[in-house]
């Protein structure tokens, strides 16, 4: 009996983190044009993607696998890692694996939402990965949904 009652209160406090990831749930992306870049100089990056819920994992359908994703002025080939997320009200927080750094999520309406670079963020490995600071225009990127299809 011990441990129904333990399976049931482990289901209690995971919900909240599932209902946020439920309301997040899909792929996000942006490519930034040539304009864009042009007046961002000094951003890196070129295109992001973030995917929660929709990807499948080698463990069966209960392993979903959440990542972020992006590309590089000099390497634009998707470099990403796995990302676990808890819910925090509206927004989630995220972590990148592997010490890859934090961010959050915050819906933007209209299909969108702005992810935030909160302690630098590592795409790749360690050995050939990129890690961008939260500073200028690394603070901050908004990102639109695409199809689940686009994701891995």
């Amino acid at each position: 009996m011990k441990a129904v009652w333990v399976a049931v209160l482990s289901l209690g406090l995971l919900l909240p983190a599932m209902e946020a990831k439920a309301a997040f749930k899909g792929c996000y992306e942006r490519v930034y044009d040539k304009r864009y870049l042009r007046k961002h100089r000094k951003q890196d990056v070129i295109k992001m993607r973030f995917q929660i819920g929709v990807g499948q994992g080698t463990d069966g359908p209960f392993e979903l696998l959440d990542r972020v994703d992006a590309g590089f002025r000099k390497k634009p080939l998707y470099r990403g890692n796995l990302v676990e997320c808890a819910d925090q009200g509206k927004d989630m927080t995220c972590a990148i694996a592997g010490d890859g750094g934090t961010f959050t999520v915050t819906d933007r309406g209209n299909n969108s939402l702005r992810i935030n670079n909160i302690s630098g963020m590592r795409f790749g490995d360690d050995a050939s990965g990129t890690t961008i600071k939260p500073k200028g225009d690394h603070r901050q990127f908004r990102l639109y949904r695409i199809s689940t299809a686009a994701c891995p």
